[in-house]
């Protein structure tokens, strides 16, 4: 008799509750026709239900988003840094960071890029991935028109 605990299927079998996946193999291998029909069909459940969520996996996860080539923003340039290689920005909000406007440092991925940049200039700006993980340089600036 199939029983519901935390949403999956089980089942007693000589007083052992069984539960999930292989409570379904196993009452249909313990039916009293144990035909080949039936194991493999118990098999290819198992297999089926065992392999279902690496296809359930469309990279449709919020990580995944951030996780992006890259991410575009634009500001204003409030300093630059030549030494450190940073630039300060009052940027706008960065939907694909689902970023608030804010005040921030931040790296470029070379010096030429701090060349075009004055304080108070307006500028878009793209965002990549930084060495560690969860930071972002700029790697592109232009002129905001």
């Amino acid at each position: 008799m199939f029983l519901q605990e935390r949403a999956l299927p089980a089942i007693r079998t000589q007083g052992v509750l069984l539960q999930g996946h292989f409570a379904c193999i196993n009452y249909f291998l313990t039916l009293k026709e144990k035909t080949m029909k039936h194991k493999i069909f118990a098999t290819t459940l198992l297999l089926a239900l065992s392999v279902s969520p690496v296809w359930a996996d469309n990279g449709s996860h919020p990580q995944n988003k951030a996780a992006q080539a890259s991410h575009q923003g634009s500001g204003k340039v409030v300093s630059i840094d030549r030494e450190k290689l940073k630039v300060k920005l009052e940027h706008g909000p960065i939907a694909s960071l689902n970023w608030p406007g804010m005040t921030m440092d931040f790296a470029v991925t070379r010096a030429a890029l701090l060349d075009k940049l004055q304080p108070g200039m307006q500028i878009i700006f793209t965002l990549v991935q930084g060495e560690k993980p969860g930071s972002w340089v700029i790697d592109k600036v232009s002129r905001k028109p």
